[in-house]
């Protein structure tokens, strides 16, 4: 399983990854180059929007796929 890999897993379990998520579980820096290869080779609708830290007051982006945008499955409404 590739880091790539790792990271999409995460954002399917917990809903969304942060860089600061990367690093803590998944012991990855490049997340970046992740959520690039998730976008434009894999075609996978991943959003992005930034957040303030309320202790530090820097903003950080938060990455999760849309589920608006995701293919409606059979027997669902």
């Amino acid at each position: 399983m590739t880091k790539t890999d790792e990271v999409l897993e995460f954002i399917n379990k917990r809903g969304s990854i942060t860089s600061w998520d990367a690093i803590r579980y998944l012991r990855y820096t490049r997340l970046s180059a992740s959520i690039h290869e998730l976008r434009h080779k894999r075609l996978i609708d991943i959003k992005s929007r930034t957040e303030v830290n309320k202790r530090t007051k820097k903003p950080y982006s938060r990455y999760y796929i849309d589920e608006n945008r995701l293919p409606k499955l059979e027997g669902k409404k």
